[in-house]
């Protein structure tokens, strides 16, 4: 009975060293578990720490960026203000200058040579209007005279552009006379008579309104220009027989030594016409 209660006792003593080296293990195992409890609390405070810095570093990268782009506003908007104040200025020194002009310039007009220059001026303007509207009006005289002397030669020697019905008036016989080859190449050469062959021998009479031409009829029947134009079949000083009319030869010579005015060309000469188909004058 002994041997047996001293191999139960040795039994649980071996059993109560067991137990205490289990209860040491589980200690051992609960400091471990602890501490890897603890570290996954570190590290997920730090990988909490580590996001919230990456937020902030990036929040500071756009608020310096923010920081760059007000900055360079503020830069924009002082330079525009520089432009604007030189502009002012020079605004500024421009209206001085012109009120500086515009006093001299008051006080140039205003002063006594200056109003008799500009009165000098207006005066020699209006002078020279008028020296134009004297020479105007001189030369409608004198185209209204040229106008009549061709009316009176037309109706005196009866010539007309038959060849040609669309021209008429002292126009179309300027142009039947110097261009129509049927009046001038068969007929000899006409023979100019002087001034002293026009004395020494006086012209033949001739009756106008025998020698009536339609030319003159449309050259009368035109409207009138001015109303102070005398009528060309009117009774005139203008438009009589001119004693410078010779008829010879079959040919009407024309000499006139003073200067006349045919169809706006100053110009003196002598004219010719051949007025074959006139027998009777």
């Amino acid at each position: 009975m002994t041997r047996e209660r001293d191999r139960l006792q040795a039994s649980n003593d071996h059993l109560a060293a067991e137990v205490d080296l289990a209860c040491a293990e589980i200690l051992d195992l609960q400091t471990e578990y602890a501490d890897i409890v603890r570290d996954w609390e570190d590290s997920e405070e730090q990988r909490w720490i580590l996001g919230e810095r990456d937020r902030a570093l990036a929040s500071a990268a756009e608020a310096e960026a923010r920081v760059v782009q007000i900055r360079s506003e503020l830069e924009s908007r002082q330079q525009r203000y520089m432009n604007t104040v030189s502009e002012f200025s020079r605004l500024r020194a421009v209206h001085n200058a012109t009120l500086v002009d515009l006093d001299r310039e008051v006080a140039a007009r205003t002063s006594s040579d200056r109003v008799a220059e500009v009165a000098r001026t207006q005066l020699s303007e209006l002078q020279d209007r008028e020296d134009l509207r004297l020479r105007h009006e001189a030369a409608c005289r004198e185209r209204d005279t040229a106008r009549r002397q061709l009316s009176m030669v037309a109706s005196i020697v009866g010539a007309s552009p038959r060849t040609r019905p669309e021209r008429e008036g002292p126009a179309a016989l300027l142009r039947l006379l110097r261009e129509d080859p049927a009046l001038t190449s068969e007929h000899p050469t006409p023979r100019y008579l002087t001034y002293g062959d026009l004395l020494e021998t006086p012209p033949k009479k001739v009756d106008p309104h025998n020698l009536r031409d339609p030319m003159t009829s449309a050259a009368s029947k035109r409207p009138r220009e001015d109303s102070n134009t005398p009528d060309p079949n009117s009774e005139s000083p203008d438009l009589q027989p001119s004693p410078h009319l010779s008829h010879q030869d079959d040919q009407l010579t024309l000499v006139d030594p003073s200067p006349a005015i045919f169809m706006g060309l100053h110009y003196t000469e002598t004219v010719t016409i051949c007025a074959s188909s006139q027998k009777s004058m």
